[in-house]
């Protein structure tokens, strides 16, 4: 059996810019690995809030095979 992948998309402005840390998608990450024990792996991306942005990350996450995508931000 494969490792289930999870997505983790930050939609945040600032964040995308580089002008202050993303601390919500790293704290999902940590947040998983104590939650749940099967071998799984994490796609994260840190974006623009920006509804084209939004909608571009979110199909891109699907292919990538996520199972599960978690949104934070915005």
């Amino acid at each position: 059996m494969d490792p289930v992948t999870f997505g983790v998309l930050t939609a945040s402005d600032r964040a995308s810019s580089w002008d202050y840390e993303d601390l919500s998608g790293p704290a999902i990450s940590d947040f998983l690995s104590l939650a749940i024990s099967n071998p799984f792996n994490i796609e994260r991306r840190v974006i623009p809030d920006e509804q084209e942005c939004i909608e571009s990350a979110l199909i891109e996450l699907c292919d990538a095979g996520c199972s599960v995508i978690i949104t934070t931000g915005g």
